[in-house]
């Protein structure tokens, strides 16, 4: 007891350096930004030292018997520390449409689309500016909204966004838009497993910058985000009285107190941007970081839209509560995306990422690092285009021209009165319209007095007014019922557990094994093994999931993979060998004595950078006879430059001899250490660099990054120097 208050202090001492170590807020062009930047600083702080007292900072994660437990088989691959990409057990892993058909018992044609029990085919979701929704389109999405809200979901997401220590990358660092990129695709799609016609629209702010008073925009109604009380509440419209994740019973807004909604000027800054560095921007980098404070940077900007609307927007453990928070985020993906087809080529779209520096942004800011807390997820998978490709698309920003009499809503006009034609929102009744008599600025009204009134032809319409004809959005139950993520991960679960590896092994039997563990209750019978676990086996066995995901397919869908002929216990029980670190100091001994750099094995061919065809037809072969050859089977790379090699498309130039020796960048299997951070990725690593194994083995300098202090030695600027293949 009386180490704690030395203990209390210590931290606060860690969190006091770093925070002084990190570039002076003080900097910042407005008061908001310095706050923001304060916060965001914060947010890096805790997660770092929760990285460092955290279960990362213990020995490395492995199945029963490898390294640091010695008892119970296991399979080949898992002795090659190799874990698969995981199916998509639940909608919210899906990446095509394909995929979400299985969730919602759709059925797919022979020519790939996708038609659900209703006869309707399942589409791409287009996600419009909230205005721009037709008034079908907006009760849809309110009424999937208040469903996710009133069965519990709703609350799971906002609480994901509060968990430091499972979401670090959600905030300070590059990781800040692919990881709500994900985010925001998960919503979208728990709205869809309710009603599949909806989508997430985004929230143009720019829209109501322009105005007056942008308090006063329709959006602030009860026909959209709802208006609120003096104290702040939420009284009406369709998030009216909605408790929060904190217990209080409605969602708190102060708005236009501090900070300010988004502007043109600002995103035509940012779509200018030519560095991927500060497009996924360092935000809390330490005064030694080679990058500076750039408050231009999105994740700066966007914070300046939370301060506006205040209340529960204002703080990151408390924004999700806000439906706000998704429609303002699904803009930013927007403008990002913007940005990617603007200035990326696809290849590069996919690719690009900023230098994993851990004095400019944490480790879970780094490209490979795991994108908390989405399983099997990493931070580049983030880049990818399948996004846009499959799951969602953008109805382009609202514009008009001069030739145009509206901006095809009757929540928004065009203004022509300051410029350049340009749509802007609607003000509601007793709203400022000052400087905007000469346009149709009001809702329902007429300007009068720089101030929106009712006028006697709208007050005579009303009555008669009609809205577009609503279809009732089906029902459906609980989401969360349909998809219980409870499997386990392995075949041998059930032969580890009877053997008490729960309690011998925890860190990975309870993450791998949970049923098998009892650490949740899956939706069948875990006993009957010749059987499929998930409905969506067959789908998966047509698209290869039984050679690409064995693990998992040999222990969930063995029926569909035609396994049954033998039983699991006797799979688990022929894989006794000898004990693993005896096999990898043997296999480290005999890297130690491979060839030189200068031999053809040390590195991908130059042959597609030659112009002689001899040259590229020669080297082919001897590629294909390495690749026929490979004796490489366990999911490391062999050589430090592995990813500069990755990075100059050697993964598909020279794919036999790169899926050989670099598997881990080339994606060719999913590591179970945290590729790309400076720590050791083996256990022995320690006792081999002992050994003078730094020195002498070149695995040993990519692998074993912290006793060979290689992160030290071999930054990204000497790796490009070193690893360029001229």
């Amino acid at each position: 007891m009386r180490l704690r208050p030395v203990v209390q202090l210590l931290l606060l001492a860690i969190c006091s350096t770093q925070l002084t170590l990190a570039q002076d807020c003080g900097m910042a062009p407005t008061p908001v930004f310095a706050v923001i930047c304060e916060q965001l600083q914060r947010w890096d702080v805790a997660t770092r030292r929760l990285l460092r007292l955290g279960p990362s900072a213990g020995p490395q994660t492995m199945p029963p018997g490898i390294p640091f437990e010695m008892q119970g088989p296991w399979q080949p691959e898992f002795n090659n520390n190799q874990v698969q990409q995981p199916v998509p057990r639940s909608p919210y892993s899906c990446m095509d449409l394909s995929c979400l058909c299985q969730f919602l018992n759709g059925q797919i044609s022979p020519d790939g689309a996708c038609f659900l029990n209703s006869g309707q085919r399942l589409t791409q979701a287009v996600r419009k500016e909230y205005r721009r929704l037709t008034d079908d389109e907006r009760s849809r999405f309110h009424d999937a909204l208040n469903q996710l809200k009133q069965n519990g979901e709703y609350h799971n997401f906002a609480r994901i966004h509060t968990q430091m220590s499972d979401s670090g990358g959600a905030h300070s660092g590059p990781a800040f838009l692919p990881w709500h990129r994900e985010f925001t695709k998960r919503l979208e799609i728990a709205l869809r497993m309710i009603d599949p016609e909806v989508a997430l629209p985004y929230w143009d702010s720019v829209l109501d910058q322009n105005l007056p008073d942008a308090r006063d925009s329709v959006l602030w109604t009860s026909e959209f985000f709802g208006e609120s009380d003096s104290a702040g509440n939420v009284i009406n419209g369709p998030y009216a009285n909605w408790q929060t994740l904190e217990g209080r019973s409605t969602i708190q807004r102060h708005l236009g107190r501090q900070g300010s909604l988004l502007t043109e000027d600002q995103l035509n800054t940012f779509y200018q941007k030519s560095d991927i560095a500060s497009v996924l921007a360092h935000t809390t980098p330490a005064a030694n970081c080679p990058f500076r404070l750039d408050f231009t940077a999105l994740e700066y900007v966007h914070g300046n839209v939370h301060f506006w609307v205040g209340g529960d927007m204002l703080e990151q453990s408390t924004s999700a509560n806000d439906p706000t928070f998704y429609l303002h985020h699904s803009f930013v993906d927007l403008i990002w995306e913007q940005w990617r087809q603007q200035r990326q080529s696809r290849w590069e779209r996919e690719n690009d990422f900023p230098e994993d520096i851990a004095v400019c942004s944490n480790e879970q800011h780094f490209r490979n690092s795991e994108m908390r807390p989405f399983d099997g997820i990493r931070n580049f998978h983030g880049l990818s285009n399948t996004y846009t490709d499959e799951l969602y698309t953008f109805e382009p920003r609202p514009s008009c021209a001069n030739d145009e009499q509206d901006c095809r809503s009757d929540y928004l006009f065009c203004d022509r009165s300051h410029g350049r034609p340009k749509c802007v929102s609607k003000v509601k009744l007793g709203g400022r319209c000052d400087g905007f008599e000469r346009e149709a600025i009001c809702y329902d009204g007429i300007c009068r007095n720089g101030r929106c009134v009712e006028s006697r032809s709208s007050m005579a319409a009303t009555p008669a007014k009609s809205k577009t004809t609503r279809r009732p959005a089906p029902r459906r139950k609980k989401p969360a019922a349909a998809f219980n993520n409870c499997f386990n991960e392995h075949p041998c679960c059930a032969s580890w557990a009877a053997k008490g590896e729960c309690s011998k092994n925890p860190r990975f039997m309870n993450k791998q094994c949970q049923p098998s563990c009892n650490k949740c209750r899956p939706s069948f019978d875990v006993s009957k093994e010749c059987s499929d676990h998930h409905k969506s086996c067959q789908f998966w066995r047509r698209r290869g999931e039984c050679k690409k995901s064995t693990h998992w397919m040999e222990e969930n869908c063995r029926k569909s993979c035609g396994l049954c002929k033998k039983r699991k216990s006797e799979q688990c029980s022929e894989h006794h060998r000898k004990k693993p670190s005896t096999q990898r100091s043997e296999a480290v001994q005999a890297k130690a004595s491979r060839p030189a750099k200068s031999d053809s094995r040390r590195h991908p061919t130059k042959a597609h950078l030659s112009n002689s065809r001899q040259t590229q037809r020669t080297s082919s072969v001897s590629a294909r006879q390495q690749a026929a050859s490979c004796t490489v089977t366990e999911c490391f790379n062999e050589d430090k430059c592995c990813d500069e090699w990755k990075r100059q498309g050697r993964c598909t130039t020279d794919a036999e001899w790169m899926n050989c020796n670099c598997k881990v960048s080339c994606k060719v299997c999913q590591p179970t250490y945290d590729f790309g951070s400076c720590t050791d990725y083996h256990g022995s690593c320690p006792a081999w660099g002992q050994t003078g194994e730094c020195k002498t083995n070149p695995w040993m300098m990519e692998n074993c990054r912290t006793s060979c202090q290689a992160c030290r030695k071999f930054t990204k600027r000497v790796l490009r120097k070193q690893c360029h293949i001229g």
